[in-house]
């Protein structure tokens, strides 16, 4: 018997590795690819609109604190220009009382 016959493959894998392997076999069915397919436009867009409109490709502050700063601020940028939009899509009547609100 030679040495190379004694040897034991150990294989590690980690504790969400199950997981992981049903999230990418969700990938592959069809709801799944529609879904992914619908990232790029939502949450690979938004990554994008921080990089491109709000500052995010380069941070002239230095120190972790001041960065995560500047990206808390531009995800509340980013969240209240979602929330005009649908706002805006709402109907004129929608905000007809609010004015009774805003005078008083």
């Amino acid at each position: 018997m030679s040495d190379g016959e004694n040897m034991i493959r150990t294989i590690r894998r980690h504790v969400w590795e199950d997981f992981k392997d049903e999230v990418l076999r969700f990938t592959r069915t069809d709801k799944g690819k529609s879904i992914y397919r619908r990232r790029k436009e939502t949450i690979e867009r938004s990554f994008a609109d921080s990089m491109e409109q709000h500052g995010l490709r380069f941070c002239r502050m230095r120190g972790k604190d001041k960065v995560k700063e500047k990206c808390l601020l531009t995800a509340t940028v980013q969240n209240i220009k979602k929330m005009a939009m649908l706002l805006s899509k709402l109907s004129p009547n929608y905000f007809s009382n609010w004015n009774l609100f805003i005078l008083n």
